[in-house]
């Protein structure tokens, strides 16, 4: 699992200023590189006065979104004297023309991803829609995981799908991922799992074996979660209390009588239904009634709801 293509970054804490630097001589953007090219990256751990320490960090490297045409030759498995490194060659496939991607290194909890290579030639257009996309459970659970299904669309461009990404949307905050499909595989399903209570806008979208993506392609649901317990509340009626005495006193009503109690609400998913227990002397609750809406009357003067 990964993060789409979205630009070279850094992100993580990291006790160092970290640089990433190849051993091509281009100022293009995208660099490209040739067919059986062999590239070495080198990461440097620098101090705030740019000089280089550190010795015996651990470090992880990988290729972004895959290394189907890209693989690691050599690397460097910690840091020695500041800098590690890692050699990578280019597949010497024809296929491969067209294939974009980016080295990432991990230091610890600090993560970087290079600029964008592209091997010789830029390949246009992206993978269409996924079709009939659905969501199960389609409506408010307390299970924070969701399965994804949809057809894989019809694409006569003749090129792989390298798998999917995923989009979470709040309302506010968006988080993607990329999901690889195992080699010769499509995958229609996944399980995806919100991180809080809330709804939210779940996107997917195809990425072919270039890394070609387009956002605009995305379809969408909702994943409805709710973990939250309702709010608390008072009993208004009937309700023992302590007169003004300090004496408690016991309220008796008929034996059909009316249940008042404090208007409150329950966030994300909002009320259902309310429901009644009853018991009598040392016996247990017992369930009695449950009253939806249309039971239900407010008195918004008295912050009272009533049966």
């Amino acid at each position: 699992q990964g993060i789409p293509d979205i630009g070279a970054f850094e992100a993580g804490a990291s006790k160092y200023l970290l640089a990433l630097e190849d051993d091509i001589e281009s100022t293009d953007t995208p660099i490209f590189v040739q067919r059986n090219q062999q590239m070495t990256i080198t990461l440097s751990t620098k101090d705030l006065a740019g000089n280089l320490v550190g010795s015996g960090d651990s470090i992880q490297w990988n290729i972004f979104p895959s290394q189907k045409y890209v693989s690691i030759e050599k690397s460097d498995s910690v840091t020695q004297s500041g800098q590690a490194s890692a050699t990578f060659r280019v597949s010497s496939l024809e296929k491969s023309i067209g294939f974009r991607f980016r080295i990432e290194s991990e230091l610890g909890e600090a993560f970087m991803r290079s600029e964008l290579y592209v091997i010789e030639a830029i390949k246009s257009g992206s993978p269409p829609p996924v079709l009939g996309l659905a969501i199960s459970p389609d409506s408010w659970t307390n299970q924070r995981k969701f399965t994804l299904n949809w057809e894989t669309p019809v694409w006569d461009v003749g090129r792989d799908l390298l798998g999917s990404v995923i989009q979470l949307y709040d309302g506010f905050d968006t988080k993607s991922d990329f999901y690889p499909f195992p080699t010769g595989d499509t995958l229609t399903t996944m399980e995806v799992e919100v991180p809080e209570a809330g709804e939210f806008e779940v996107s997917v979208w195809l990425m072919d074996e270039f890394g070609n993506e387009n956002v605009d392609s995305a379809r969408s649901v909702t994943a409805y979660f709710d973990d939250v317990m309702p709010d608390e509340f008072y009993v208004h009626w009937p309700d023992n209390y302590v007169d003004n005495d300090g004496n408690p006193q016991q309220t008796y009503t008929s034996d059909i009588p009316q249940f008042h109690w404090q208007e409150k609400g329950d966030y994300p998913s909002g009320i259902k239904e309310w429901r009644l227990f009853l018991k009598k002397g040392a016996a247990a609750y017992a369930f009695n009634y449950a009253y939806t809406w249309s039971d239900v009357t407010y008195d918004e003067n008295y912050d009272d709801r009533w049966v």
